[in-house]
Parts: structure tokens; sequence; C-alpha cells
């Protein structure tokens, strides 16, 4: 992405295991120290900023055409630091419920997985769009 989308992608490589580290599952430093690293490097350049998983898409739901439509639309200029995006999943954790299309590992995962699971996960599964000059600190998962 980075040669064929030049400014799109930023692939930053850390070395952490140079430092002698240890990421807690309790708190995710890794994550965390992404985060800032972000607000750092581009806070400065970005309306809004966000962390997804390489495995992770925001999909506006209609009428919005892009995710800007609806930011725009719903939230505007007012002073806010964070929209919270609600998770919903594409797959079952059960591979033994998988269609053949969907065990067909020669294609790629968002081709596999076209039909969402009916839950939508509230607690501690979302995600944020962040807007880096209402912000100081930034967190994964449980925004405060």
């Amino acid at each position: 992405y980075t040669q064929k989308y030049p400014g799109l992608v930023a692939v930053v490589q850390w070395n952490f295991s140079a430092l002698g580290l240890v990421d807690t599952l309790i708190d995710r430093y890794f994550q965390v120290e992404a985060l800032h690293d972000c607000l750092i490097r581009y806070g400065d350049q970005s309306e809004w900023l966000g962390m997804l998983d390489l495995d992770e898409y925001v999909v506006p739901l209609p009428p919005y055409e892009t995710i800007v439509d609806y930011i725009h639309e719903n939230f505007g200029r007012r002073i806010i630091g964070s929209i919270n995006l609600w998770s919903q999943f594409f797959r079952s954790k059960n591979s033994r419920k998988y269609t053949p299309d969907e065990k067909d590992t020669n294609r790629l995962t968002i081709e596999r997985f076209t039909f969402r699971t009916l839950d939508l996960y509230r607690d501690g599964r979302e995600k944020y769009l962040y807007r880096p000059r209402f912000v100081q600190y930034l967190s994964i998962h449980h925004q405060r």
C-alpha cells in the first residue's frame, strides 16, 4: 500500500524485542504506544485518526457512501473527542459451520465472509475514531 497509495498508509517498524518490554494482556501496552505514536506523528495533520486491525473495516451504512459523509452530517464541527464504532463480525468462530466458500483459503478473507453475525458487540470490542485536537490520551477498547 505504501507504494501504490503514497501518503495513505504509513508502516512504522518498531523493534520492541530490543527494548526487552513485555506486553501484558490487561494493559495492551504496545497497542496504546502505537496509538500515541500515531497521535504524535499525524495528529497535527489530521482531522480524525483511527486505529484498526488489518482484518477490520469501517463500512458506512446507507444513506452514507463514506465515513466522512457520516461524520460531517452527524457531528459537523461540534467539539467531540471520539466516535465509538460498534463491532460486528463477519464469521463464526465455529469453523465446522463454514460454507464451502468460507472454507476456501485461496480467497481473501473479505471475499470469504460476506454475511455478518446478528450480534452487535458493545463490551470491549468497539473501536474509535479520534479527533486529535480534542484528545490528550487514547485507549484501545474502553474509552473514558
